[in-house]
């Protein structure tokens, strides 16, 4: 859903059947209560495209004679196919596509092709736009763009839009500010407004006494002083984040646990509410079966962002900070340029750097492409480590990271292994708890002594001079106590090595020579 602003004009196809039927009773000739209905091929492909596993497409990618589904069959809606861009000016994510917009300019998607063929269901979109019945009747509209990644370390600022439903000017309202359901301030609005005409209010700052996620509701009333006579249009929603002061320890998330997003982190789903940031189980960066991440841009628009926020973390102890990552990508096509940034932020989240940006065939660890299948890693092979510098970070106490995945309808991209620690080098890392590795110089085997002091789930990482991970031994949560480990190293080049011990939150590395 979005919001249409005055003076964009959207094309209306005036066909047959259920569409022309639209126009009749609801456009500008019928009741006006809904002013355009949009179906739209893309002017890049062929119509032959549009018909699925038994069309022929030479756009589609290289091997690939599929596309993701047929459009056409079954539709009583005619598909426009665009000679040009230039005869659309909006950017559409993806096609065919319907939209309905509703007198107040607020437009839905209606669906894409195989779900919108009647009548009844456009009939649908129109009854739940909101309409004109009485004479005072003032509601808000939370707009995106309005109100987006609001987050703070005590307040953020928010704005709403006041609508007129009512069929008299609006010259005067009052909206309450609530913050979690209690109201934290009124607004007093003046100006002037027509029938379905609507105005950008500022709401100034609003907090919370806690950490967290938080709802503030815009309500409208009072319009020209009266009684607003109807109150299912009168409040919207929407989100902010209040981010803790300090930072806890540096970020160690192997996504072994369920529950998603983990503990601290959270989601901002930019576009298609079906699909964002979500926990799956598929193959490792190690070859073992777990937990991770991923972003289901097979399914996504294109150009929708989703970013995933990563909790704070306290660097003050971390003299070269690094954050590390394994990350799975096989493109779906030529020009299928799906998109992976990781941002950093220091102030809470009121502005951040780009710190990593990789799409397309830079972004993919597996080369070629897979056509009409959705892509999961099934190897070790099928990952990639990433190394990030955080130097610029050193000392501070409470950096933020997000993840930002921009779809371009290709294929899922994984991630894996989100840590923080201080960078693999020439040097001995500084150690979170001690460990011993024996012996050393080693040939073809090592043994990894530690005590465990608080019953972790433990993973061990051999990692070589460019932080590459070369070994890993995954173990489930170990008791309390003294243990030793042993690892056979038998396909290790002589050079030298680092091995990282994580143990629940906790990170230490050393470095260890290989002879042979």
């Amino acid at each position: 859903m979005m919001f249409l602003l005055p003076g964009v004009v959207l094309w209306a196809y005036h066909g047959t059947g259920a569409l022309n039927s639209f126009h009749t009773t609801h456009g500008p000739s019928g009741t006006g209560d809904g002013y355009a209905l949009f179906i739209e091929g893309d002017p890049s492909t062929a119509t032959t495209c549009l018909y699925g596993p038994t069309g022929s497409c030479a756009a589609l990618p290289s091997g690939s004679t599929t596309t993701q589904g047929d459009w056409v069959t079954g539709e009583t809606m005619p598909i426009v196919d665009l000679a040009t861009t230039a005869a659309f000016p909006l950017v559409i994510p993806y096609y065919p596509v319907m939209y309905v917009i509703c007198p107040n300019r607020i437009v839905s998607q209606s669906g894409v092709a195989g779900s919108i063929g009647t009548t009844a269901s456009l009939d649908g979109y129109v009854t739940a736009c909101y309409k004109s019945t009485a004479a005072l009747d003032a509601g808000t509209y939370s707009t995106a763009e309005l109100n987006q990644n609001l987050m703070s370390c005590d307040s953020v600022t928010v704005n709403v839009r006041l609508i007129n439903y009512g069929s008299t000017t609006m010259t005067a309202a009052d909206i309450d500010v609530k913050v979690d359901g209690v109201v934290k301030k009124t607004i007093h609005w003046t100006g002037s407004l027509t029938t379905y005409d609507n105005a950008v209010v500022s709401c100034g700052k609003v907090g919370a006494a806690t950490a967290g996620s938080h709802t503030v509701t815009f309500v409208a009333k009072n319009p020209n002083g009266g009684t607003d006579a109807v109150a299912g249009n009168d409040s919207d929603d929407a989100m902010f984040t209040l981010i803790p002061a300090t930072g806890g320890a540096p970020v160690v998330e192997p996504f072994t646990t369920a529950s998603f997003p983990p503990s601290g982190w959270s989601i901002t789903n930019g576009g298609d509410p079906s699909y964002t940031w979500n926990r799956t189980t598929a193959t490792q960066a190690d070859g073992t079966t777990g937990g991770v991440q991923r972003i289901q841009n097979y399914y996504i628009s294109s150009g929708d962002i989703d970013d995933i926020q990563v909790k704070g973390s306290d660097l003050s102890s971390l003299s070269s900070p690094t954050l590390t990552f394994d990350v799975a990508h096989k493109m779906y096509g030529s020009g299928y340029n799906d998109n992976l940034k990781v941002y950093a932020s220091t102030n809470c989240g009121a502005t951040w750097s780009q710190i990593y940006n990789k799409s397309g065939s830079t972004l993919a660890s597996v080369t070629g492409y897979t056509g009409n299948v959705e892509f999961a890693p099934a190897a070790s092979s099928d990952w990639r480590h990433e190394t990030v510098s955080l130097a610029a970070y050193s000392g501070n106490s409470n950096l933020l990271l997000k993840f930002r995945g921009t779809s371009a309808y290709g294929n899922d991209v994984y991630v894996d292994n989100v840590n923080i620690s201080n960078s693999v080098g020439i040097e001995e890392l500084s150690n979170d708890f001690n460990f011993n590795v024996y012996p050393n110089p080693a040939s073809n085997m090592i043994n990894v002594g530690l005590n465990i002091t608080e019953a972790s789930n433990v993973r061990i990482y051999v990692r070589n001079n460019v932080g590459q991970i070369v070994h890993t031994v995954n173990n489930n949560t170990m008791p309390v106590g003294s243990h030793t480990i042993q690892m056979s190293l038998p396909d290790l080049e002589n050079g030298v090595y680092f091995v990282q011990v994580v143990a629940g939150n906790s990170s230490s590395s050393k470095k260890v020579t290989v002879i042979k």
